[in-house]
């Protein structure tokens, strides 16, 4: 049995004015019958906070442009390396130095010989260039997204116009990479980039950022050797301060961009990697006939 507290009221000491009663009532707002707030607005925010972020884990392929956004149809990689001789006199100097150590250097100068060309040996085939991507410019600090490996081969700059191979005092290291449907007699290695458009189209101005950096990896040597889209002009003072960063030596912005429902990339060089400062090797829009080029040297770290 439920007990409440009871009040009698003698009527006569209310006075003459009226038979009123004043009952205090709290103003305070109790909000009653939320169950459709709490489904439709409060659960979705609380499963954003614990749920990770859904992305869609199928890359897709970026093809490579220039300056200007075009998409280029080929492009070539040139690698320079320190001379043999150089290097025993204590002073290493690039390939072809007395004209400014610009474009590739030969497969002599890195131990290779006619017979390791003509065969197409195994040292020379298992040779190749491996293309790493990371998420920042800074070595130590950074993640390494995916790499790409690019071989060896012998291609239209390596060969007489009769098709043998040229001797390896005069055959460029360099690797041609081009489109496989417009061009399908060429290398494909290298060409695309393969990622996630879903990063892309909610990076700022659907413009997603990433670095490069080369290694070659020389069969006939066991070597790997470190490159960089720009020249070491003192090999033996080489700093991390050098390297590293937005403006250092070693790492090549890359940009992957949607425009426009087209999915791209390009290679954009600091002032240390322009070719056209003359102390860099990042060359898309040749003022000379032929292909877009990147030029990688040899650095000491």
């Amino acid at each position: 049995m439920k007990t409440v507290n009871s009040k009698k009221i003698l009527v006569s000491k209310l006075g003459a004015s009226g038979t009123t009663i004043d009952i205090p009532l709290s103003t305070n707002f109790f909000p009653v019958d939320n169950s459709e707030l709490i489904t439709h607005q409060f659960v979705e925010q609380e499963k954003e906070k614990v749920i990770n972020q859904i992305v869609d884990n199928k890359k897709i392929i970026f093809r490579p442009a220039d300056d200007s956004w075009n998409i280029i149809e080929e492009f070539k990689i040139n690698l320079n390396f320190f001379t043999p001789t150089s290097i025993q006199n204590g002073s290493p100097v690039y390939h072809n130095a007395s004209n400014g150590s610009n474009g590739a250097g030969v497969y002599s100068e890195i131990g290779f010989i006619y017979d390791d060309l003509f065969c197409r040996a195994n040292r020379f085939i298992f040779s190749f260039m491996r293309l790493l991507f990371y998420d920042n410019p800074n070595s130590g600090d950074n993640r390494l997204l995916f790499f790409s490996d690019i071989y060896t081969q012998i291609g239209k700059d390596q060969q007489t116009p009769n098709g043998l191979p040229l001797p390896p005092d005069q055959s460029p290291i360099s690797i041609r990479t081009a489109d496989p449907l417009l061009q399908p007699e060429m290398s494909h290695e290298g060409y695309h980039i393969y990622w996630y458009p879903d990063l892309v189209d909610n990076a700022p101005n659907k413009e997603y950022e990433m670095y490069m950096t080369l290694i070659f990896n020389n069969a006939s040597t066991g070597k790997s050797i470190l490159m960089a889209p720009s020249k070491t002009l003192n090999p033996f003072n080489v700093q991390i301060g050098d390297l590293n960063g937005e403006e250092g030596k070693l790492h090549l912005k890359v940009i992957l961009k949607n425009d426009n429902g087209v999915y791209k990339y390009r290679f954009v060089g600091n002032n240390q990697q322009l070719s056209s400062n003359g102390t860099g090797g990042v060359n898309l829009n040749p003022t000379v006939p032929g292909p877009s080029s990147l030029t990688f040297w040899q650095i000491n770290v």
